[in-house]
């Protein structure tokens, strides 16, 4: 689920308008009338606030991906991947717990630019050596028919 600010923009300007709109989960409230120029300033308030109050770093089970610094570690132990082998395991964590297609891997990797070969098994493959080969169980699973997905724990 991603974590979207909301700003309310409103006619209602009572105090008690006000509080109920903050104890349904605005972010912050603007009555109007208002100048666009504020309504841009409080979103891109909003938008740093946000990012300086967010992890930057996920962790599903053993494993811990940094998109900020494209980091990854599993069991504490520092994983070094490629930019590619990178952003096919990021794709894994944003559609985590569920699969991601071998085609949305593809477009959201290589975009319009499709690859010549079957070079997401070759990724896969070195990924799999990567993050999975040094311990003794697996994250990275193939769904037959559907895909990819990594499970965090044995009840996955």
């Amino acid at each position: 689920m991603r974590d979207v600010p909301i700003l309310m923009l409103t006619a209602r300007d009572s105090l008690e308008d006000k509080v109920d709109g903050f104890q349904a989960g605005t972010d912050d409230y603007l009555t109007k009338p208002f100048a666009f120029e504020e309504v841009f300033l409080r979103c891109g308030a909003l938008a740093r606030r946000r990012t300086l109050h967010t992890n930057r770093a996920t962790v599903i089970g053993q494993l811990t991906v940094d998109h900020q610094k494209r980091t990854v570690h599993r069991s504490g132990q520092a994983i070094e991947l490629s930019p590619t082998d990178f952003d096919i395991l990021y794709a894994m964590v944003e559609a985590y717990p569920n699969a991601i297609s071998r085609s949305s891997l593809i477009q959201k990797i290589w975009g319009d630019d499709l690859p010549e070969s079957d070079v997401l098994r070759s990724h896969i493959y070195t990924l799999r050596n990567a993050v999975d080969k040094p311990f003794a169980a697996k994250m990275i699973k193939t769904i037959h028919g559907v895909g990819f997905r990594l499970v965090g724990n044995d009840a996955d």
